[in-house]
């Protein structure tokens, strides 16, 4: 009987973690950047680039320069939520966009990325081709590539 009991514990227990890890996975929509760290903890990938992906550098917001520019995803104060996963997938269809020559595509991100900015920030969109590993070791992107210089109005 010890050993029935023991298994319908763990059976509750296990149901109890599973409930718990959607409450928490639910409640992260209600924080400004989608997470509760060490739960559902996803700036890891917004973060760092893993082969080809696209990445926006903030050059200027109104009167302040940035030098060197700054990244997007490091522009607290310029771009709201500029951390968050959603503002990431916008940067990917951005680059894209840019590189496929689609203009309707570049409009309608733009009008995404640019409803988070600060009015007259300069931007402008590269191209980054990254191996994790010598990221890790150079601290330093294996290759950017200029796309395209954008003013948010």
């Amino acid at each position: 009987m010890r050993h029935w009991s023991s298994y319908r514990q763990r059976v509750v227990a296990g149901a109890f973690a599973l409930a718990a890890a959607a409450l928490l996975g639910f409640a992260s929509l209600a924080t400004p950047l989608l997470e509760i760290f060490p739960f559902y903890s996803w700036i890891l990938f917004p973060v760092e680039p893993n082969g080809k992906v696209y990445q926006v550098y903030v050059e200027r917001s109104g009167d302040r320069v940035f030098d060197p520019p700054l990244a997007l995803n490091r522009a607290e104060g310029v771009v709201q939520n500029a951390r968050s996963v959603v503002l990431f997938r916008v940067v990917q269809r951005l680059g894209r966009a840019c590189q496929r020559g689609d203009e309707a595509g570049v409009a309608r991100q733009r009008t995404y990325l640019e409803a988070v900015m600060n009015h007259g920030t300069v931007y402008r969109v590269v191209s980054v081709e990254a191996d994790p590993i010598v990221l890790w070791r150079t601290k330093a992107p294996a290759k950017e590539t200029p796309l395209r210089t954008f003013l948010s109005p």
